[in-house]
């Protein structure tokens, strides 16, 4: 397969010019939108996907960090046809992540790719540091290999985000929080993410959900829905102070919320559009619990502090797996009959 593009660092800085022109004409016109994130965003990130040699080295990055994966694939890429302008790489077949008549052709079972797509990300994001941030459909594919397993195979590797420590094990903080529905957790870790008084409606952007869904026992509760329309009626009526929130939060942070909004979009195609599976929110707890402990142990100071970090962990990590079981369960016919099995929400 071969990549192509006629765009120039010179184009990508007449472009930004023409962005940053138009966004401060529209911030003179209505100055209750905030759109330096915007600008400041394009300026970072524009010269990166038009940079073929930079998008085969994250190309093999991840391949490196994800070998472990069988569940996972990238292009391999071929050096001696790739220059700055054309990326030449492996050829691979497969459908569209979101295109559920193919994998009904091809016998693949859709819970299973949600559940790799969010082992991959969560990973990515919890534990490794480093994103891939345009996983729309199209950069997405789903295949069976030869033995008959199934594989997701990303492609566009030209735009990553690359989180510092310090932001990345605050990012977990927010998002084990989230998970608890713990609001006084959500604010302080909001405050070190720079929200201040927003820290409510940054948590409903992160999350995906009304501020009374976090808080009536957090986003993992099994009873918990994705009310599309009743989002999209609250963003319509805070697009100002959405604005103000994605001026405030780190930058590295906007294309998280690129990367988590793509998500939802495959999932909510995959599954019922008003539903995101419980066992997304459970992957994203255990590569949270993961990071958490790993820095927890790279502070411990004593061989005792060590143990005890280790042994709540292994409580923690058992019982997601007897969550996962449970959740599994109620998805079976028994399970009709055992509904309530599965506890309320996820405490980890």
């Amino acid at each position: 397969a071969v990549e192509s593009t006629q765009s120039t660092a010179e184009h990508s800085k007449i472009d930004t010019i023409v962005i940053e022109f138009l966004a401060k004409a529209l911030d003179k016109i209505f100055p209750e939108f905030e759109f330096d994130w915007l600008i400041d965003t394009i300026k970072r990130n524009l010269p990166k996907e038009l940079d073929f040699v930079q998008e085969g080295q994250n190309c093999e990055h991840v391949s490196r960090l994800f070998n472990d994966s069988p569940f996972m694939k990238v292009p391999k890429i071929f050096w001696e046809y790739t220059n700055r302008r054309v990326l030449c790489m492996e050829y691979i077949r497969g459908g569209k992540v979101d295109d559920a008549e193919y994998m009904k052709e091809h016998n693949i079972n859709k819970s299973e790719v949600l559940s790799y797509l969010s082992k991959i990300f969560s990973q990515m994001i919890f534990v490794r540091g480093y994103i891939h941030c345009d996983p729309h459909p199209g950069n997405v594919m789903v295949q069976k290999t030869e033995d008959g397993r199934t594989q997701l195979v990303l492609l566009d590797h030209g735009l990553y985000q690359t989180l510092t420590d310090d932001f990345r094990i605050t990012y977990c903080k927010l998002w084990q929080a989230l998970l608890k529905g713990d609001s006084d957790s959500i604010k302080k870790q909001a405050d070190r993410l720079g929200v201040g008084k927003y820290y409510g409606l940054f948590a409903c952007m992160v999350a995906s959900r009304t501020w009374d869904d976090i808080t009536a026992g957090g986003i993992a509760d099994k009873n918990s829905n994705l009310d599309v329309n009743r989002l999209q009626e609250e963003a319509v009526r805070q697009i100002p102070q959405i604005s103000q929130v994605l001026n405030y939060i780190p930058r590295q942070l906007i294309l998280i919320l690129k990367t988590n909004d793509l998500l939802r979009g495959i999932e909510c195609t995959l599954l019922d559009r008003n539903t995101q599976g419980v066992g997304t929110f459970l992957n994203m707890a255990r590569y949270c619990l993961s990071a958490l402990t790993t820095h927890k142990l790279n502070k411990s100071t004593s061989l005792r502090r060590s143990f005890v970090i280790y042994y709540t962990f292994a409580v923690c990590l058992a019982k997601l797996k007897l969550l996962k079981f449970l959740y599994w369960l109620s998805l079976t016919r028994v399970g009709r009959w055992c509904e309530n099995l599965l506890p309320s929400h996820v405490v980890v």
